[in-house]
């Protein structure tokens, strides 16, 4: 299955559009035994997640054959880079003891311009060591865009100061950078294997514009053309937004949060719909609506 189970709303109340904030355990583990029914097996977390890793830790998600990508938040500010090796090992460990595991499928920086840092040869020395060791399958970084990717890999990926085993990077309907920067090519030809993350960015995608927040008007006239297709081509946000994301050939999978069982229902039928693909046209330029980040409330 080409659906990875992101796990942010098990930990922390998450997405422009959640309206029911952080997902229940009872609920979470219902989410987990249906996608693991339909075929998924990859989760992914972050220590960041809030009690995200707890909670999978709690349901038993490892025990049940669930392959677990976490990711390091940033280095701490003090730290000196004699203890990165410590503070990373420690960090790791304390991940699998929550999440109940023994390894990693995949260990990702949530702050990749780390590796850019002072202390960046410290940081990749010490992920290679834990990758040697066997507590992760796979290293990697996770992304905001490709200008992340051009700041770390200015000689390209072949001379990156990690193995870049997995790269997660938003992509959507709206977002195409990664396909039009030629990252994605240049990666997956290389052997990466990509991970894409914000396939309704964060909801925005399947939301009204009658519904859309002030402090979003500035995505409404992009929004306003996506809908007007599906207007025209008679799609449903939800299958047309997944369908896309489903379709990309160079991406492993597509990480998708549910916030509900019903949720889930609703992504497990949309994704087997038939349909026309979101066309080209619709991608946005406009660089703040692409970033949450930069949604100023």
């Amino acid at each position: 299955m080409k659906i990875a189970l992101g796990t942010v709303q098990f930990g922390l109340p998450y997405g422009i559009a959640n309206r029911g904030g952080q997902t229940p355990r009872d609920a979470a583990a219902e989410i987990l035994a249906g996608a693991r029914a339909a075929g998924a097996t990859l989760l992914d977390t972050a220590i960041a997640y809030g009690e995200a890793e707890t909670v999978l830790g709690e349901i038993g998600a490892a025990r049940s054959g669930w392959r677990i990508i976490t990711k390091l938040p940033g280095l701490p500010a003090d730290l000196p880079a004699a203890e990165i090796g410590h503070w990373c090992r420690t960090t790791v460990e304390g991940s699998l003891r929550r999440l109940g595991a023994d390894h990693l499928e995949g260990l990702l920086l949530h702050r990749p311009d780390d590796l850019r840092g002072p202390h960046g040869p410290a940081l990749a020395e010490a992920l290679i060591h834990l990758r040697d060791r066997g507590l992760t399958a796979a290293t990697g970084i996770s992304i905001y865009g490709p200008e992340d990717l051009d700041a770390l890999l200015p000689e390209g990926p072949a001379r990156a100061p990690i193995p870049l085993d997995i790269v997660q990077s938003p992509a959507n309907v709206l977002d195409r950078r990664l396909e039009s920067s030629g990252w994605a090519a240049r990666l997956s030809q290389g052997g990466t294997r990509l991970h894409l993350r914000s396939a309704f960015l964060q909801g925005l995608l399947l939301m009204p514009l009658s519904d859309l927040p002030t402090h979003l008007s500035h995505a409404a006239p992009d929004l306003r053309r996506w809908q007007d297709w599906l207007a025209a081509t008679g799609s449903d946000p939800l299958a047309a937004a997944l369908r896309f994301a489903l379709s990309r050939d160079y991406a492993e999978c597509a990480v998708l949060g549910m916030d509900s069982p019903d949720h889930l229902k609703q992504i497990l039928a949309a994704a087997q719909t038939d349909g026309p693909l979101p066309p080209d046209d619709l991608h946005s330029t406009n660089a703040t609506l692409l970033d949450p980040r930069r949604w100023n409330r």
